[in-house]
């Protein structure tokens, strides 16, 4: 079983949906150093990037982070397009 996350923003990613997986994804991370982010195991806590991209999925609505998820996978793989393309 994995452990659940103890950090005030890890409880907030684990509320709105936003697992360790998928935030490694979307900050370029490793997931074990999410992980350890969201468990409050960093002496200097939750880096900003994390807090700022874990509020930016709170405010998407469902259909926008898969949309954001897809593009994310796309400049991984390089095929990411532009607008219209």
């Amino acid at each position: 079983m994995a452990k659940k996350p103890t950090s005030y923003w890890g409880r907030r990613a684990d509320a709105a949906g936003l697992n360790q997986q998928t935030l490694a994804v979307v900050a370029g991370l490793a997931p074990n150093s999410v992980g350890r982010a969201l468990r409050g195991e960093l002496s200097s806590g939750v880096p900003l990037y994390l807090c700022s991209l874990i509020l930016a999925w709170e405010l998407l609505p469902l259909d926008k982070r898969a949309t954001w998820l897809e593009q994310i996978d796309g400049a991984v793989t390089g095929t990411m397009t532009g607008p219209g393309e």
